[in-house]
């Protein structure tokens, strides 16, 4: 687990994400991060994600190649839309109003 809130992160780098392979828990909450990098994908052992009041936009279709993903937090982010490929790869979303007292979207894989 990492937890990496409140430290003004603005971006996140290729090598940053290279030291994190074994990681089950990431928590970027309350930073400046824009993007999420499609190397995201090598963190497959990811299964909550905390992006929590950053200033995303976009999220990259490549979260869809995360398999063990089941909670992606996004309040406070200035989202325009989830990409058509993160929801055709067979999950269905819930918006849960009580994750830990804040919203959640929660992944729920088909196997």
């Amino acid at each position: 687990e990492l937890f990496a809130g409140n430290n003004q992160i603005e971006l996140l780098e290729m090598e940053q994400l290279a030291c994190l392979t074994a990681v089950t828990l990431l928590e970027l909450r309350d930073n400046r991060i824009r993007n999420i990098p499609e190397e995201i994908t090598s963190l497959l052992t990811l299964t909550r994600l905390d992006l929590t009041n950053n200033d995303i936009s976009n999220l990259p279709a490549s979260l869809s190649l995360l398999p063990n993903l089941k909670v992606l937090l996004l309040e406070g982010n200035p989202l325009r839309g989830i990409k058509r490929e993160i929801l055709a790869v067979g999950h269905t979303f819930k918006t849960h109003t009580n994750c830990e007292d804040r919203n959640c979207l929660s992944f729920l894989h088909k196997n």
